[in-house]
This record gives structure tokens, C-alpha cells and sequence, in this order.
């Protein structure tokens, strides 16, 4: 089975069926989607930001991790889920889509680059001020952003792709 056939396949679905008639689902999926896109990049880009060091250099990394990233880990799980409910629900918009692929790619980079963030700090909280003269730090943080930027570009781009 390739991916046009399980596109068509899911699209004939009971639940998708329920999704593409009911004109207010979409809009308002998207709408969640969208609100928790906004939570991630804006607190990976605080993060991020800090990391370079062009916000908050007053303030150790640790305290901006405890304060952002469980917004980032919430709003990942609600955009996992409401984009579930989109590729349920409009299949042959999203999974033939080589842009949308692309994003997938590039939330699961982010991700990782999240953890390559996270994991350090939990095991010693001043892992990221101590790490020498600071250019892993602003490495990780000018690549994760410029990866979340790309994850916007993306996202808004899937309308167009094919």
C-alpha cells in the first residue's frame, strides 16, 4: 500500500468521515494547532534566545528550562494531538505533501535538539554556564531556532505544496 492508497483509505474512515463533515472541526483544530505552535516557538525561542545569550544573560539557563520548557512539553503534546486529528481528518492535504514531511522532520530535529537542551541541565544545572566558553551553548541555541523558524515556514507552506 502506498501513501495515496492509505491517504484514500483513512480519508473513507468513520472518523475522518465525522472530521470532513462538520464544517467546525477543521477550523477549530487548526485553530488550537496554531495557538500551540505559538506556545513552542515562543518558549524555545526564550531558550534559544537566552542560550546565544541575547536575552536574559542576568539569569541562569536552569531557571529559564524550569520556566519554559514544561510550556514547551505541554504545547508539544497538544500539537502532536491536534495534528493527529488534522491528518485524520484532511489525509490527501497532509500526507502526500513532501512540505508537510519536511515539518515533520524538522518538529522531530527541534524535539531532539529540546532534549540535547534538557537532558544536560537535569543531570547539573549549570551544565550550560559551565561548558567552556560558551560556544556549544550558542551553537544549540542559534540552530534550534533557526530550526523552529523553519517549522513556521513549513507549516504555513503545506497549504500551498502538493
Amino acid at each position: 500500500m502506498n501513501i495515496h492508497d492509505f491517504s484514500a483509505w483513512l480519508s473513507a474512515t468513520p472518523p475522518s468521515q465525522v472530521i470532513q463533515n462538520n464544517f467546525w472541526i477543521i477550523p477549530t483544530i487548526q485553530s488550537i494547532h496554531i495557538l500551540a505552535i505559538c506556545v513552542v516557538i515562543s518558549s524555545a525561542s526564550l531558550i534559544n534566545l537566552r542560550l546565544v545569550g541575547i536575552v536574559g544573560r542576568a539569569d541562569p539557563v536552569a531557571g529559564f528550562a524550569s520556566r519554559y520548557l514544561p510550556w514547551t512539553w505541554t504545547a508539544l503534546v497538544v500539537l502532536l494531538l491536534s495534528g493527529s486529528i488534522l491528518i485524520v481528518g484532511e489525509p490527501d492535504r497532509t500526507l502526500g505533501n513532501g512540505i508537510f514531511w519536511s515539518k515533520i522532520a524538522l518538529v522531530a530535529t527541534g524535539l531532539i535538539l529540546s532534549l540535547a537542551f534538557a537532558i544536560p541541565i537535569r543531570k547539573n544545572p549549570t551544565f550550560w554556564e559551565s561548558s567552556g566558553d560558551g560556544v556549544r551553548a550558542k551553537l544549540l541555541g542559534a540552530v534550534s531556532l533557526a530550526v523552529w523558524i523553519a517549522v513556521i515556514f513549513c507549516g504555513r507552506w503545506i497549504a500551498y505544496g502538493g
